[in-house]
């Protein structure tokens, strides 16, 4: 993987998560605008189409969006290849595109936080495996689900 600087505002950028917190969200916006960029750097896949590269941000979709309205220049963020994470998803049983549609639908730290997690761990992904399961720590408390995925990630 590799550290990289990220323009929120290029469109380039898709977000695996819908936002789920909006009054989180405004309180990021604030934050930023304020002191700017604080904490982790966020988890991107990286997909080759032709000669487009779109961004997948497997971590971090309120804090993209707050970025992005702050406005922010750039977010660092690691990158993942898309064939390490197809790899990783496809010897845990699943399909790379499930993987990453799972956030149209679903709420924070549901059950696609959990598989990206166990298929990372499993193909030896490791940091990305840590910055899901810091991403899910990071919650604090936000939802019952994000303490009982984080029970069954023990």
């Amino acid at each position: 993987m590799e550290l990289i600087n990220v323009y929120p505002n290029s469109g380039s950028v898709r977000k695996v998560n819908s936002i789920t917190h909006p009054e989180f969200l405004d309180k990021l916006i604030a934050s930023m605008r304020a002191v700017g960029w604080r904490g982790r750097p966020l988890l991107f896949e990286e997909v080759l189409t032709g000669d487009h590269v779109t961004l997948f941000a497997w971590t971090g979709s309120h804090r993209i969006d707050a970025a992005a309205k702050a406005p922010l220049k750039t977010v660092p963020g690691w990158v993942m290849r898309a064939s390490e994470a197809a790899s990783a998803f496809q010897s845990a049983g699943f399909r790379i595109e499930d993987m990453r549609a799972w956030g149209s639908w679903r709420s924070l730290c549901g059950p696609g936080d959990g598989e990206r997690y166990k298929a990372l761990k499993r193909a030896g992904l490791h940091e990305a495996a840590q910055m899901i399961k810091e991403e899910i720590e990071a919650t604090d408390g936000h939802t019952i689900a994000c303490a009982a995925l984080l029970e069954k990630l023990k």
